[in-house]
């Protein structure tokens, strides 16, 4: 499982995923308060969020809604079942979008590379 989050700014982690497997990949949304410094997760509630995948050149090929928990825990997936078709095979690396966006509030959590083996 890899986790990743950073507090008000877009995560910047590459990623290798599987075509093979579920991937298991949690990112985790906490804001820091400005007074304290202390960090704390971001409730989802009332947030929806998608993952895209595109390519290099950034045309997309997919993106489907991440599953949020409790603690600001986003399940960015993907499943084996989205990358079994063997157009994947010819799609070895792109790029990947996390958006959160709730009552009008678009917020971008990651954006990076993706390696498709």
């Amino acid at each position: 499982m890899s986790t990743f989050g950073r507090p008000a700014a877009a995560a910047v982690a590459p990623l290798i995923v599987s075509r093979h497997q579920d991937n298991d990949i949690i990112l985790r949304w906490r804001q820091r308060d400005p007074d304290t410094g202390v960090e704390t997760p971001v409730d989802l509630t009332g947030w929806t969020v998608t993952v895209t995948l595109s390519s290099p050149q950034g045309q997309e090929w997919t993106s489907w809604r991440a599953l949020t928990d409790v603690g600001g825990v986003v399940h960015i997936g993907p499943t084996v079942t989205l990358l079994s078709d063997p157009v994947w095979a010819s799609r070895p690396t792109g790029t990947y979008r996390v958006v959160a966006v709730s009552g009008g509030r678009t917020v971008v959590l990651a954006d990076d590379q993706i390696r498709i083996v």
